[in-house]
């Protein structure tokens, strides 16, 4: 954890911060740009706010970079691609790519380290599930959505942390406490479940 709290804010890692989704202001001259496709302007930009700054951003829901100079990518997450399997119905095909488990590999590229994975099971809306995997691919936790907030349990149902709706204007976000995770849950594996919920 040390090393973490060189590179990461400390509300990231053991307080409270908000995941914010809006869109991105955009003058005429930048969405012309974007209309002529001469430069692309993202639908929506992820921000993790810390004490009412923002700190991180992503604009591709993949990556997460500083928003201070120099900019660089400090998380990111990646698609697991199935292994190789019989060929299937193409309805059969089409239901596991909707209803199946969806696997996204956390790296730290900063530190240059595998943190883990998240594990997108989908259900009918909104039913979806987030299991959090440490990096030998063991379950440390879940995220379990109930009413307006979510928490997030260990195997033994235990409350590690906490996230709740966050209006936000031209937006929607999500309050993230993690001060009761006490290290039993890297903190990077629930900030990156937070940018795959919203």
């Amino acid at each position: 954890m040390d090393v973490l709290r060189q590179g990461w804010p400390a509300a990231v890692l053991e307080g409270r911060y908000i995941v914010q989704v809006r869109l991105p202001r955009a003058g005429w001259f930048r969405n012309t740009l974007d209309f002529v496709d001469v430069m692309d302007t993202p639908d929506w930009i992820q921000e993790v706010v810390v004490d009412g700054h923002a700190v991180l951003e992503s604009r591709d829901r993949r990556s997460l970079r500083t928003i201070r100079q120099p900019r660089t990518v400090v998380l990111q997450l990646r698609a697991r691609r199935a292994s190789r399997q019989p060929r299937k119905p193409l309805w059969q095909a089409v239901k596991d790519f909707v209803w199946g488990d969806h696997v996204h590999d956390v790296m730290d590229v900063r530190l240059g380290t595998y943190v883990g994975a998240v594990v997108v099971r989908s259900g009918r809306p909104p039913r979806d599930t987030w299991q959090l995997l440490d990096p030998d691919g063991r379950a440390v936790a879940s995220v379990s959505m109930t009413g307006g907030q979510s928490l997030v349990l260990d195997p033994t149902g235990t409350p590690l942390a906490r996230m709740s709706r966050n209006p936000v204007p031209r937006g929607r976000g999500l309050v993230v406490d993690v001060s009761g995770l006490a290290a039993r849950v890297d903190p990077r594996l629930i900030l990156a479940s937070t940018l795959m919920m919203l």
